[in-house]
């Protein structure tokens, strides 16, 4: 028992690691791709790297099962991944990861929303929190001056990743609701398998990856980020948790919520972002909200 329990507590630090390094990572490959073949990169090695667990359990899926695995592939992996390249190309990556820990918050709510998901008033205050903290973060501008606000532009891409983390909490109840007998790993490779198809049709026609690759050295340096990203973050990554949840439960594997981020700062602060106190602020709040949401009673 002893055993297994740090088992669990070495998955979680692994996949603390590999989410949280996500947002350094697109930062990087960002140095010479635009956010679009950054994201249809992401998409398409994921789902290179996972198809030959499509071709092995491909007899298990039926059509009503491929609809649904289809939807929760828009809404998981083929949007997200535009939205998070796209405002990393004026937010600091640091930023990124912490905007993410929306997550949570937004599976309450769209599972209130749109799943009859059971609300209360503790668990309103959570999401309150969690989004009173996220608009600190997006809303007010780092400086002395607390109440200094962002421009326009920076504004927009902040809540690019409020969406992308709508986006995600959508997808889980997705999946909860009606995939919940597949196992996760099993819905990420199909999902990501057939949005690779798409992003492929749109990289090789309607952007100029090929002319970017013949930078040479530079150009290759990001792909490598990229296919850190997307093989580890990706792949190995949903094996790592669908193990995680299978060695304990939900609960335990919802710590990785809180450490993505602080690895997240750490990568920021080791690459010269700067955070501020609006920034730890936010966090603080988000955090709390996520925790609150969380309880079980």
């Amino acid at each position: 028992m002893q055993g297994n329990k740090w088992i669990s507590f070495l998955i979680i630090a692994a996949l603390s690691l590999i989410w949280g390094s996500s947002f350094i990572l697109i930062k990087r490959g960002l140095d010479v791709f635009s956010a679009p073949q950054l994201a249809c990169l992401r998409i398409s090695i994921a789902g290179i790297v996972m198809f030959p667990l499509v071709i092995k359990n491909l007899r298990q899926i039926t059509p009503r099962k491929l609809g649904f695995i289809l939807i929760f592939g828009v809404l998981n992996a083929g949007i997200p991944p535009f939205l998070f390249a796209e405002a990393e190309t004026g937010l600091p990556s640091s930023v990124a990861g912490v905007l993410n820990a929306l997550t949570p918050v937004f599976t309450l709510v769209t599972g209130a929303l749109f799943f009859s998901v059971a609300f209360n008033t503790r668990k309103l205050i959570g999401v309150l929190l969690g989004l009173g903290g996220s608009l600190i973060i997006i809303l007010l501008k780092p400086g002395n001056d607390l109440f200094v606000l962002h421009e326009n532009k920076i504004l927009i891409l902040g809540f690019l990743l409020v969406i992308a983390a709508f986006l995600y909490g959508l997808s889980n109840n997705v999946s909860k609701t009606f995939l919940q007998e597949i196992p996760s790993v099993m819905t990420s490779s199909f999902a990501y398998t057939c949005m690779a198809i798409p992003a492929l049709i749109y990289l090789f026609s309607a952007t100029d990856f090929t002319t970017k690759m013949e930078q040479g050295h530079a150009a290759w340096v990001s792909l490598g980020y990229i296919f850190i990203l997307a093989a580890f973050g990706s792949a190995l990554a949903m094996f790592l948790f669908n193990k995680l949840v299978q060695r304990s439960n939900a609960l335990i594997a919802s710590f990785v919520t809180y450490f993505i981020p602080v690895v997240a700062l750490l990568w920021g602060a080791f690459d010269g972002e700067k955070m501020h106190l609006v920034q730890f602020l936010g966090l603080a709040i988000i955090l709390s909200g996520v925790y609150i949401v969380s309880l079980k009673k």
